[in-house]
């Protein structure tokens, strides 16, 4: 969900992401055959994991991509800014020192 002002200024306001995958999740049988033919879930387990952790891991990406993109795209024309441009910034500005709001 994006939120754009007037001013230019646009903002995340949230995200939402569905998905759904069935895992099948044996039962405990008290025949000690039954629960051997039954098998485990370890392999079906393990391959939603991997599949969990590369798709957080695209989705990660991708918004770091978009963070550097908003970061460093022009601003629209007639937009005022919050902070100094990052070209703005003069680099005798910075003294090493911790910044301070008095």
């Amino acid at each position: 969900m994006w939120d754009c002002k007037p001013d230019g200024v646009v903002s995340l306001k949230g995200v939402a992401i569905s998905g759904f995958r069935m895992v099948r999740v044996p039962r405990v049988w008290d025949d000690p055959q039954r629960r051997e033919a039954e098998g485990s879930a370890n392999v079906e387990i393990g391959r939603l994991a991997r599949t969990f952790k590369g798709t957080l891991d695209e989705w990660t990406q991708s918004v770091s991509e978009l963070a550097t993109w908003i970061r460093y795209s022009p601003p629209p024309l007639g937009a005022k800014p919050i902070e100094p441009w990052f070209e703005d910034q003069s680099e005798d500005d910075d003294d090493g020192g911790p910044e301070t709001i008095q």
